[in-house]
């Protein structure tokens, strides 16, 4: 199991009228997460067989209408891991000035090692 916090400062296009219509704008975000140093040994690799993993929004910055989301997340497990495993999440916000300054990620993998 992978856990931490990752500093992102996203800062969505902001509005300038409460009232106005705006279009929730979209952000794909990938992280690569680094497996510790003794997880492989030389030349090994691992085959994610299942992950769950999880993600939360951990803190907000600006004015008070904060609206971001987390519409999906996933592990990538197509490729075997050498050195990082790839988080990829979509995140949304709509009406929004505010900076998303950190992620919060708890990544539970399966698998094994091969050479």
């Amino acid at each position: 199991m992978l856990s931490g916090i990752v500093e992102v400062n996203l800062r969505a296009p902001g509005w300038s009228e409460e009232s106005a219509t705006s279009s929730t704008y979209q952000e794909d975000l990938t992280l690569d997460l680094s497996v510790p140093s003794d997880f492989l040994t030389a030349g090994q690799r691992f085959k994610i067989t299942q992950a769950v993993p999880y993600i939360g929004l951990n803190s907000l910055s600006g004015s008070a209408h904060t609206s971001w989301g987390v519409n999906n997340f996933s592990i990538e497990t197509e490729k075997p891991v050498t050195q990082s495993i790839r988080l990829q999440a979509k995140l949304d916000v709509s009406r929004s000035s505010e900076v998303l300054q950190r992620i919060a990620y708890q990544v539970t993998v399966l698998g094994m090692a091969s050479n």
